[in-house]
């Protein structure tokens, strides 16, 4: 999913400096109002339970970066006490229960309370909508306390805690692009995702939806409307939900080369049900204003989880030592290739390579292991390349765009020959995608084409430096290790925080709280990690061990809690962080949290 929690989306400038509302329900100047840090707010009297849990989030890196412009309600310790039995002691022994309450209480954005009213309804840190209405200011119908400032935004004092609603239904429009626009086609330079949530907050029923394309970036047009219309694939059909989203609440989603937009609004009880019912004879599309009747759509489909659409096709894991000349040895990475909704002759395609020099080019090619052979699918793509007008709309670009970063990421949609389509699908092993780069022209990762979902073992391990034996480390981690067995062959993924530079990685035999030799060496290089920046000393980092021993995969596939991953660093030589590994689908080990894939850093535990 590429819809993750963006800070800032719903900032406004209106009003924030200059007013806040008062008790009486008028703005008075805030000039002369002291400004209280968040921190001495948690120590007031009645916020320690509140207190209690920032610690726990922020020991576990689920808090948004500091910064963050924040409107948040405060949930006394009587209004925590007061939960159904038990279910305070639950959150606090789980971090990421804990921030799916915590983070409910939140918007991202500084707002004053009229504005809060006059919005009605903003999206919370974890996702889903709160509601304001007017008798003072009421949130989710419990009543605020007038607005404290603090330097990132406004707290409230609330004495009830929210518990986020449990959504009815989940909706995406994935691969929404222009040429599925009818009777007129769209913006040939529009790609994105549609996320939908249908939530029962009270009497009312709400439609979320966090959206981003890239159509209209690179030519500075910003988007207008979404809705969602009645109609199947081909047919255009009348509105019957609208965001109410405007020019206004789209924003340019850097460092990505797309708008985005994150909204609520009433949906009629009886449209809802329909959704629900066929999905698919429904669609979202964007408009924009050089596109009025529609800049990009595709149809609804019911979202099952977190990969709503199941690749057709993979090519995983990509190295240099596939490459027939010779490739990059020290990259890697991965393509997948899925058959859109509505069937345009298109495949939309998505692709990450890491620690390789600047992209210049992606393809299929046919040929068998080991045989180079012709293109039969260009995907058209290079680094920093503008997205243009033609038969593929792409993107290219740096991870976050930090500088350093390793990462470089591609998605979009290209037309492909129905006797090629037809070929792949009948022996999809005869082909292979490839990735080329100015260093390495003639291809710098390669990877045979398979059906489906590529077949690896996922093994996972929190890292704690308090985990460490003989001397206590610091930070918190998590790492994760994708085994293809049959490669013999581990693509590892770790972030670490707050810590200094990582130097080395490895995989060691032992069980918790004992120290064992290293089992295998991750093959941490001067850059493999990189700094993005938004948080100090936090680090990611990822890399490629291929031709392992046999024992050696059999071991950390078959017995996984006997090895932990360690971290180490200049400060720490003997390690600053380990964590035992794990098999996601059996549970971590006695006492960890056992999160299921890396959060992503300052979003409340969820990932984008």
């Amino acid at each position: 999913m590429r819809g993750d929690v963006f800070f800032g989306r719903n900032s406004n400038d209106q009003g924030i400096a200059d007013f806040m509302f008062t008790v009486d329900g008028g703005l008075a100047p805030i000039v002369n109002r002291p400004v209280q840090s968040f921190e001495r707010l948690l120590e007031r009297k009645g916020l320690s339970t509140l207190s209690a849990a920032f610690e726990i989030l922020a020991e576990n890196g689920l808090l948004p970066p500091p910064g963050t412009p924040s409107t948040f309600f405060a949930p006394t310790d009587a209004a925590f006490e007061a939960l159904p039995p038990g279910l305070l002691d639950a959150a606090l022994a789980d971090p990421f229960f804990l921030a799916d309450i915590v983070g409910y209480h939140g918007v991202p954005g500084a707002f004053t309370q009229p504005q809060l009213i006059d919005a009605g309804f903003l999206g919370s840190f974890t996702g889903s909508p709160l509601g304001f209405t007017e008798g003072s200011l009421l949130v989710n119908g419990v009543e605020a306390s007038p607005a404290i400032r603090t330097p990132d935004g406004y707290v409230s004092i609330i004495d009830e805690v929210l518990l986020p609603p449990e959504p009815e239904a989940f909706f995406v429009s994935g691969n929404m692009r222009g040429t599925t626009e009818v009777p007129d086609p769209g913006d040939t330079t529009a790609y994105g995702e549609a996320f939908f949530n249908y939530t029962i907050l009270g009497d009312t029923h709400l439609m979320c939806v966090f959206a981003w394309n890239t159509g209209g970036f690179v030519a500075g047009v910003t988007p207008n409307a979404l809705h969602i219309h009645e109609g199947a694939a081909g047919v255009a059909g009348p509105v019957v939900w609208n965001s109410g989203a405007t020019a206004d609440d789209f924003f340019e989603n850097e460092p990505f080369k797309e708008w985005a937009v994150d909204v609520c609004a009433e949906i009629d009880p009886t449209v809802a049900q329909n959704i629900i019912a066929d999905p698919e004879g429904f669609y979202a599309n964007i408009h924009s204003s050089s596109f009025p009747g529609g800049m990009a759509r595709e149809q609804l489909v019911v979202d099952p989880g977190f990969n709503p659409f199941s690749p057709a096709y993979h090519a995983n894991p990509m190295t240099g030592s596939k490459e027939v000349g010779g490739g990059d040895l020290d990259s890697h990475g991965w393509l997948t290739l899925t058959v859109p909704t509505t069937d345009t002759g298109e495949w939309c395609f998505r692709a990450e390579a890491y620690k390789g020099d600047a992209i210049t080019g992606a393809h299929v090619h046919s040929g068998v292991a080991g045989v180079d052979g012709p293109v039969v699918i260009n995907f058209a793509v290079g680094s920093d390349a503008e997205i243009e007008a033609g038969d593929a709309r792409f993107a290219v670009h740096d991870t976050f765009a930090f500088a350093g970063s390793p990462q470089q990421i591609m998605y979009g949609c290209v037309a492909v020959d129905p006797t090629v389509a037809s070929d792949i699908a009948a022996a999809p092993g005869d082909f292979y995608a490839n990735i080329h780069s100015e260093a390495f022209p003639a291809g710098m990762i390669r990877a045979q084409v398979g059906a489906g979902e590529v077949a690896m073992t996922t093994i996972l391990a929190e890292l704690s430096g308090e985990e460490e034996v003989s001397v206590p480390g610091e930070g918190f981690g998590f790492a994760a290790l994708e085994v293809f067995e049959g490669e013999g062959t581990i693509v590892w993924f770790i972030d670490a925080e707050p810590i200094g530079q990582p130097t080395a990685a490895h995989v060691h035999t032992g069980a918790l709280g004992v120290e064992g030799p290293v089992f295998l060496d991750l093959g941490v290089t001067p850059d493999t990690f990189f700094e993005p920046g938004f948080a100090p000393g936090l680090w990611f980092g990822s890399g490629l061990v291929e031709g392992i021993d046999p024992g050696i995969i059999t071991e950390i596939v078959g017995t996984p809690g006997d090895e932990y991953v360690n971290v180490h660093n200049e400060e720490f030589p003997g390690g600053v962080m380990r964590g035992q590994t794990f098999d996601p689908n059996a549970g971590p080990p006695e006492g960890l949290m056992g999160r299921s894939t890396p959060p992503s850093r300052g979003d409340w535990g969820h990932t984008k």
